[in-house]
């Protein structure tokens, strides 16, 4: 996907990958039918479908054994000497606003490193420079 201009579902419809990512985002964070998600992308059930289904078996077919294989000698090409490692962390903390003691624990989402309250964001970056976690 990050290295095409278009996404080709199955049937031959052709849309942006930005879409397509708000798709597979939107419905991933919370259980929504289809047709909540008809409104919101202006599209038909059957794309909608098509479009999730074809980004959810793209993602499970791109992790396999080999291509962790491929990236661990990616890796060690640049000189990394053990040959088993596959991706880098990488995280951001945005701080937000101290919770209130009555609502929500504050011990969570205090970090006692950058003296803040907030939530930290965290994934593994793999050598083809997308998100695998």
């Amino acid at each position: 996907m990050a290295t095409k201009a278009k996404f080709l579902a199955i049937f031959g419809g052709v849309t942006s990958p930005t879409t397509v990512l708000c798709l597979a985002l939107y419905r991933l964070s919370w259980p929504r039918p289809l047709k909540d998600c008809m409104g919101v992308f202006g599209h038909e059930r059957v794309w909608l479908s098509t479009v999730f289904n074809d980004v959810t078996i793209w993602d499970s077919a791109r992790l396999t054994p080999q291509t962790f294989t491929l990236y661990c000698e990616r890796v060690a090409d640049k000189g990394e000497p053990s040959g088993k490692i596959w991706g880098f962390i990488d995280g951001t903390f945005k701080v937000i606003c101290r919770p209130d003691k009555r609502r929500a624990p504050q011990r969570p989402l205090y970090s006692g490193y950058k003296k803040h309250h907030g939530l930290v964001f965290q994934g593994i970056d793999t050598p083809d420079g997308l998100m695998s976690s």
